[in-house]
């Protein structure tokens, strides 16, 4: 594990990431998005960050609803091992960390474990360099009660319909 300076945020990431290398040089995760959300997002919305790795948005996210809630998902327990470190690091008081994934029906699935930590997938051909299957547990956002959300963050290799026939009624 390392630590890396993200806008006002110290976030831990893992030591051999590609993703995470460009991170040293520009200091800022999916810098397009960023004068979008906070535009968008008010201080008391709920966010569900789905597929939210190593927290760069979720983290983001906490400290644009200081009243509302950030749950985030994931099914990678090593990333979700350095987001608690984040979320810690950082005191992110107001994020649920939920070590399960979402999907149309709740249940117990493998899936295939990707040599590069931030593209598993619970679908084949999104993982084709794989080092192995992992078991995880799957959700659906109804059954969690989670009250009223307003912003859904879906970055889940693929999973994203699923994840939303299992929030009709959130929805």
């Amino acid at each position: 594990m390392k630590t890396l300076q993200l806008l006002d945020m110290t976030v831990a990431v893992f030591d051999q990431d590609a993703l995470c290398s460009q991170f040293d040089t520009l200091n800022n995760y999916e810098p397009h998005l960023t004068p979008i959300l906070e535009k968008i997002i008010q201080p008391d919305f709920n966010i569900v960050d789905a597929g939210c790795h190593l927290g760069f948005h979720t983290a983001r996210f906490s400290r644009l609803v200081p009243d509302g809630v950030v749950y985030a998902f994931d099914i990678n327990e090593e990333a979700l091992d350095l987001l608690e470190h984040t979320i810690k690091n950082n005191k992110l008081t107001n994020v649920k960390v939920y070590r399960k994934g979402l999907s149309r029906v709740s249940k117990k699935i493998k899936y295939r474990k990707n040599i590069h930590p931030d593209q598993n997938s619970l679908y084949e051909s999104y993982s084709k360099t794989f080092t192995g299957e992992a078991e995880a547990e799957l959700v659906t956002l109804d059954e969690l009660n989670l009250g009223k959300v307003h912003l859904l963050k879906l970055d889940v290799e693929g999973s994203e319909l699923d994840i939303l026939k299992g929030s009709q009624a959130l929805i």
